[in-house]
């Protein structure tokens, strides 16, 4: 979206402030390469940008249609020069309060918050450019870590502005579906999503106890939350006696959502197998492929057309 034709070293593609100054680009001059550049992001904090020259006002003065996306850990008050890091900001934004087991706290596996900051820092910038096309003038968008972290709270947050209650770590379980979690299996944990009535009646079908759906303890998901830690054992003890794989066929034919827990070196062909186990492939098949190393690529996640 930049315009090349300029021929500096600088543009040529969205300009990012960090990776620019650390190889010297534009340092030398306010606005730097956001002069000829449509877009410009920076993860900078506020006075590291004035410093170099590369703050909103020296850039849009010099280029009216630039879209600036400026990211911070904490946003534009008093956290402004503080930084940012992904398992601080999970900390101090309530996420890791309702993560892992009852008794510890933990963070996500990935750093999820980096992650979707930039996501809607995303969203934030091709917003802007449509705009563009109407108005003829860039503008500055503003995500912060700390925000985006308490958007991803979601059900949990606005249950607490509801009513006041303040939710806890659940581990797997989900706070009002049940079943909605993890159950142990012959050879290891198995996740189901029973989430509504009709599948749970489906779900107590397939395993051999149709009598659980009629159980009033059990016939609404409102009761089998109350009553959830006396389903787990009667779940489990029908569970138990198939493999993950072997439940994942018989369940998924069924119509009740459910999926075994794998390692990572396994996800990357799920998508590509999921088709071929739900017909009964073995698992040592699934295993073979992995085995035999296969060239996995990442993909596109979005798909156009």
């Amino acid at each position: 979206v930049d315009r090349p034709e300029q021929g500096s070293e600088c543009v040529g593609e969205p300009l990012d402030v960090a990776t620019r100054q650390r190889r010297g680009c534009g340092a030398a001059r306010p606005g730097g390469g956001c002069t000829r550049s449509s877009t410009c992001s920076s993860p900078l904090a506020g006075s590291s940008l004035e410093r170099f020259g590369l703050d909103y006002e020296v850039v849009s003065a010099l280029n009216d249609q630039v879209v600036y996306c400026e990211i911070s850990g904490f946003g534009e008050g008093g956290g402004r020069d503080m930084l940012g890091y992904d398992p601080i900001v999970q900390a101090v934004g309530g996420l890791m309060s309702i993560t892992g087991p009852p008794d510890a706290a933990s963070k996500v596996g990935v750093a999820i918050v980096d992650i979707v900051t930039a996501l809607y820092g995303t969203i934030a910038v091709l917003a802007a450019l449509y705009a563009r096309r109407a108005t003829g003038r860039g503008q500055r968008v503003t995500v912060d870590l700390l925000s985006a972290n308490l958007a991803m709270l979601a059900n949990q947050s606005t249950g607490w502005l509801a009513d006041g209650s303040v939710p806890g770590r659940l581990g797997n379980v989900h706070p009002s579906i049940e079943p909605f979690a993890t159950y142990r299996a012959r050879d290891g944990e198995l996740m189901l999503g029973a989430g509504n009535d009709g599948q749970f009646r489906r779900l107590a079908e397939a395993i051999g106890a149709p009598e659980l759906a009629d159980d009033p303890r059990f016939s609404s998901n409102e009761a089998r939350v109350v009553n959830r830690d006396a389903l787990r054992p009667l779940l489990e003890e029908h569970l138990g006696t198939r493999s993950r794989v072997e439940w994942c066929e018989t369940l998924l034919r069924a119509g009740v959502p459910a999926g075994w827990a794998v390692i990572i070196a396994f996800a990357g062909v799920v998508l590509a197998t999921v088709d071929l186990f739900i017909v009964n492939v073995a698992f040592d098949e699934i295993g073979f492929v992995l085995l035999g190393k296969p060239a996995i690529e990442p993909g596109l996640l979005i798909k156009l057309g």
